[in-house]
């Protein structure tokens, strides 16, 4: 952790007996001689071991404020109180005294009582009192899975606010959810020592969560918070709510250093409103988003902020990724300068052979990557030959996980060959794959040759005895790989074979063979021979620490030497300086003593220095004029072109359409035409038969007038009385003659006239139209 500039650079006293930390540690013995230690007496913690972890937890310490009391150390790289334990960083003595009072465990059994509804009974309380003395002495308060709630959340609130002794916090597996975190987020203002929180699977959701990140607004000491979810119920479930005052509290914190959030229902949105906190975050170095369903779309928010974060371990397990997040992240830290990942867990997320082809790519320009986890992917040979490939030139990874990737022979060869060359992988991963005896022929030939590998796991596979023989050879003839893991083969006979390996092997201390099909003689010469290892090992300690110690003094020799170039080399700089110097004063006078004539050049060549601007200004001008011109003249004739092809395309669409049109025309004629016919030719047929019907009445109205002009003679000759005169009609009916006196006493020449025009009105009818004419019409 890197210091910064709101916070004071003085650190109070460190009591490493408290953590079970041995002060023969020379990185702990420099600390405690550089301030007053004085280690209380009531608390006496044994030596354990301390390896390079220890290093990397007192490497994240950082500035702390005046404020944090003696005994405080900021424990930042460790990710549970368990592997600490493990790694023999933390003791938990349960001779050390509690720092709780009678009344405190009362109260906060009573507490316990009324979350669960339970009645109060002196043995329980008497087992409550049990477990408090077993977990939480020390720095250590320690209360998992106890069904704790609401009112135990609050009574631990009060209880550990104005105690100063604990530093780890862990209440995980509980039910505190919303209510009982809103109760206790004040001991977080509250309490300046405690360093570590454990929240996890305790049903918090977004309010809880708020409230928690508000009060780590005002909170300078807490290094590492764990809010994922265990496998189970009451997993937290902070959402994008939480997220939003999370981005808050990342923006303005600088002690927070390690983060889980796993399995807390985050998604792309909530990876947004984080990665907005983690733009001005310089403390955070380990982040886990684990079981959060980002997609692709939350690596792009990630890829945005790498640049900017000091994020050295980041676990995106089980998150459905896929190959478009990791080519996304992947072409981000091609692109960094000096990447800060270390540590990359993508295991669980749909990863192809071409996504592997993509990292290996990246791998090989960014060599700061030291452990890779990429298991559960199922990418196959295809994408362990890449890994192969990428061993060949990387000489950075230590540690490589490949397991569950449905790994078989072909891919197993190829990480044998490099095995036999690469010198920098300590560990290695192949177990849950479909190696046979084939690919661990290969495998072990490389282990064979290899001088670095410590640390090997080929379990639940399909090898059997002929890989059981390699597996002997490569061990009778390794001296450096210290853990094997052959679980869950199909090793039978070779059992032997490996027994007698291990009696000329001196390093291998552990080695899983269960689950294989070993004879009691082979099982009994291989734990011999394993404990005779770690014996040797253990006592070989003190030679091995001396070594190293010796390095380390040689490196400090060199580191001296190295000094004394440095001081040469500035001392030879100094000189030169002082030529340098020397030289300029000479040059200074030499310049003085030219000053006229540099004047006057310098006149006239301003002059001619502004001349020359004019004219490059005019013809730039110029240029500039001619290249409008005859870009307005291009745009005029491709505009002209433009138009001039719609017409032409105008006029085609219209002779198509003419052209189409005719021959709708000619088309629907035929048809009227075909349809006509028959009914021209029956017209005719009618007006023949009512043209001669027409001159059959005209012949009659003949008759008829020739008829009258006849009677009227003889009327006038007086051969016939006027009294008999009839009248004649048009339809050859002869009527009498009307009862008027004047008609009948009618004048011959009117009833001429009448005649006449009667003759007049026949002929005026005239003939009909021709059929002739009917047709033209």
């Amino acid at each position: 952790m890197s210091s910064n500039n709101n916070l004071t650079n003085t650190r109070r006293p460190l009591n490493s007996s408290r953590l079970g930390i041995s002060s023969a540690h020379p990185r702990t013995t420099n600390i405690l001689n550089s301030t007053n230690f004085n280690p209380p007496p009531r608390r006496v913690s044994s030596s354990k071991r301390v390896d390079d972890q220890f290093n990397n937890t007192f490497n994240n310490i950082g500035t702390i404020q005046k404020n944090i009391s003696p005994g405080l150390l900021i424990a930042a790289s460790f990710t549970s109180t368990e592997k600490l334990m493990e790694k023999g960083l933390l003791e938990v003595n349960e001779e050390e005294k509690v720092s709780l009072s009678i009344n405190d465990i009362r109260e906060l059994f009573k507490a316990k009582c009324l979350d669960q509804n339970l009645q109060y009974l002196p043995e329980r309380e008497g087992r409550f009192l049990e477990l408090i003395q077993k977990h939480c002495s020390g720095l250590l308060f320690s209360l998992k899975e106890h069904g704790l709630g609401e009112n135990s959340a609050k009574t631990i609130r009060k209880i550990l606010a104005n105690n100063r002794n604990y530093t780890i916090v862990e209440l995980c597996g509980n039910r505190l959810r919303d209510s009982g975190t809103i109760e206790l987020a004040p001991l977080l203002r509250e309490n300046d020592t405690i360093v570590r929180l454990d929240l996890r699977s305790n049903d918090i959701g977004g309010n809880g969560a708020k409230v928690l990140f508000q009060a780590l607004l005002e909170n300078c000491t807490l290094t590492s918070l764990d809010l994922s979810g265990l496998s189970g119920i009451n997993r937290n479930h902070i959402s994008t709510k939480g997220c939003k005052h999370l981005s808050n509290l990342l923006s303005v914190n600088r002690t927070l250093s390690q983060l889980n959030l796993a399995s807390n229902g985050m998604g792309a949105d909530g990876i947004k409103l984080l990665c907005k906190g983690l733009v001005n975050n310089n403390s955070l170095i380990e982040l886990d988003i684990s079981s959060n369903n980002i997609g692709h779309l939350g690596c792009e928010y990630l890829a945005k902020v790498m640049d900017t974060t000091r994020i050295e371990k980041l676990v995106m397990e089980r998150n459905q990724i896929t190959d478009k997040g990791l080519s996304i992240i992947c072409d981000k830290l091609k692109s960094m300068l000096m990447p800060s990942l270390t540590h990359w867990d993508i295991s669980e997320n749909r990863i192809s052979s071409e996504g592997v082809s993509v990292l290996c790519d990246m791998m090989k320009i960014d060599k700061s990557l030291k452990i890779l986890r990429i298991e559960s992917n199922e990418f196959g040979d295809k994408g362990a030959e890449e890994i192969a490939h990428l061993l060949e030139v990387n000489h950075t990874v230590k540690k490589l996980f490949l397991g569950d990737n449905a790994i078989g022979d072909e891919g197993a060869k190829e990480i044998g060959k490099v095995l036999a060359t690469n010198r920098s992988l300590k560990l290695l991963f192949l177990n849950n794959n479909f190696v046979s005896d084939n690919g661990a022929k290969q495998i072990m030939r490389g282990v064979m040759e290899n001088s670095v590998l410590k640390h090997l796991d080929i379990s639940y596979n399909r090898i059997g005895d002929k890989g059981g023989l390699e597996i002997a050879k490569a061990l009778s003839k390794n001296n450096n790989l210290q853990y094997l893991n052959l679980k869950q083969n199909e090793l039978c006979a070779s059992g032997e074979q490996i027994a007698d390996a291990l009696r000329k092997n001196n390093t291998l201390m552990i080695m899983d063979f269960s689950y294989n099909d070993f004879s009691y003689k082979s099982y009994s010469s291989i734990t011999e021979a394993l404990k005779r290892n770690e014996k040797n090992y253990k006592s070989t300690r003190v030679e091995r620490l001396k070594k190293k110690i010796s390095d380390l003094q040689n490196t400090e020799e060199q580191l001296i030497q190295v000094s004394d170039e440095l001081e040469k080399e500035t001392n030879n700089e100094r000189e030169i300086l002082e030529k340098i110097e020397i030289y300029e004063e000479l040059l200074e006078n030499t310049k003085k003593e030219a000053n006229y004539s540099l004047d006057e050049i310098q006149q006239q060549y301003e002059l001619k220095k502004q001349e020359k601007f004019d004219t490059e200004k005019k013809y730039q001008t110029l240029i500039e004029f001619i290249e409008k011109e005859a870009q307005r003249l291009s745009n005029e004739y491709k505009m002209f072109d433009e138009k001039v092809e719609e017409d032409r395309k105008k006029v085609a669409e219209i002779k198509r359409a003419k052209i189409q049109i005719d021959r709708e025309i000619q088309e629907q004629l035929k048809i009227i035409s075909q349809e006509k016919a028959p009914f021209m030719s029956q017209i005719e047929i009618e007006e023949n038969m009512k043209y001669k019907e027409v001159q059959k009445l005209k012949n009659t109205e003949k008759e008829l007038y020739m008829l009258k002009r006849k009677l009227m003679a003889l009327e006038q000759s007086g051969l016939i009385p006027q009294q008999s005169e009839v009248v004649v009609t048009t339809d050859n009916q002869v009527r009498p003659p009307s009862a008027s006196g004047n008609q009948q006493r009618a004048s011959p020449n009117r009833r001429n006239n009448r005649s006449n025009s009667g003759g007049t009105s026949n002929r005026g009818r005239g003939r009909p139209q021709s059929s002739s004419s009917s047709r033209r019409n």
